[in-house]
């Protein structure tokens, strides 16, 4: 069997792994998703995104699943074409193997900042040095931009992200070249694979100054708490779009091969993968178990209500 072959059985292995561990916690996926959200789209779109991307195929499958978990609790699509929310691999120094991780994208935040109903609109836009731009803080604050309409508009200056709400209130914020470039070199890897920043800059500088916006918009408790749990994913790469993954150390890697030869003879321990497997096994028992409680529990208090009620009739009939 040539290489090639192999690895396409491998492929198609994997795949299948992941694919049965989500379908394995399809009540699990369905009961996050809101109603809007289909159960088997999401399944689908998650494995699509997977075999788009072969560095996912190496994840653990059960962190595939807390991913897709993750995006769905939120509401948002996971890997689809909105781009809501992404799958992105990041390689786990302490367990030595690769987890997926959700990532939601600006487009995802824009959407949960604007389910709070407080907003009529939420929107980014990048400034050219030949744009018509003013903006001016303080008590007569001012943000006007006319842009250049020919081809021509220089090179990219600013960003700026602009919220209405629906009582009239604006809010708006600005980045400059220098502010965006420094989010940028916190994440530059040198010999690393290309990046979006040098693709697309526009498109990254209109997210950068999204994701500082929705931090600091006047919305509901609720809306924040949803904001703030897809931040503090999507922080943690700020061009989580691109598959940051260390090179192992050689000399690391052959003392690992080396420790391998002597542990061949030992009994065999479960795998990362088991052993994840085992506690989602777990945990979806327990959510169940939950779940049947809290049933039990809501019926004997309708029954002990109806109770108290035929008791006060039947006491107001004497």
């Amino acid at each position: 069997m040539s290489p090639e072959q192999t690895t396409a059985l491998s492929t198609d292995k994997r795949q299948a792994q992941i694919k049965a561990t989500l379908e394995k916690a399809r009540s699990a996926i369905s009961n996050s998703l809101p109603s809007l959200l289909g159960v088997d789209r999401q399944i689908r779109i998650t494995l699509l995104a997977v075999s788009k991307q072969p560095k996912l195929l190496e994840c653990s499958p059960v962190s595939i699943l807390q991913a897709c978990l993750h995006a769905s609790q939120l509401g948002l699509e996971f890997g689809g074409p909105l781009g809501h929310a992404y799958p992105v691999p990041y390689w786990n120094t302490k367990k030595r193997y690769f987890e997926a991780q959700c990532i939601v994208g600006y487009r995802g935040l824009i959407d949960l900042a604007m389910r709070s109903g407080e907003l009529s609109t939420i929107e980014a836009h990048a400034v050219y040095e030949r744009d018509q731009f003013v903006v001016r803080y303080g008590l007569n604050q001012e943000l006007s931009h006319t842009p250049e309409l020919s081809k021509d508009r220089g090179n990219l200056i600013a960003a700026y992200a602009l919220a209405r709400y629906k009582d009239g209130g604006v809010q708006f914020d600005v980045m400059g070249r220098h502010e965006i470039d420094g989010i940028r070199e916190r994440m530059k890897k040198d010999g690393g694979p290309p990046s979006p920043w040098d693709t697309d800059y526009q498109e990254m500088a209109r997210k950068t100054v999204i994701r500082r916006i929705v931090k600091s918009l006047r919305l509901k408790i609720e809306t924040h708490t949803a904001l703030a749990d897809a931040l503090e994913k999507s922080d943690i790469r700020l061009d989580g779009d691109v598959i940051d993954v260390p090179v192992e150390d050689e000399a690391q890697s052959l003392t690992d091969k080396v420790r391998a030869r002597k542990q061949a003879d030992k009994p065999e321990l479960p795998t990362p993968d088991q052993q994840e497997t085992d506690r989602i096994n777990a945990w979806l028992g327990r959510s169940q178990a939950e779940q049947a409680q809290k049933q039990d529990d809501e019926v004997q208090r309708m029954n002990r209500e109806l109770q108290e009620r035929v008791k006060e009739s039947n006491d107001g009939t004497k």
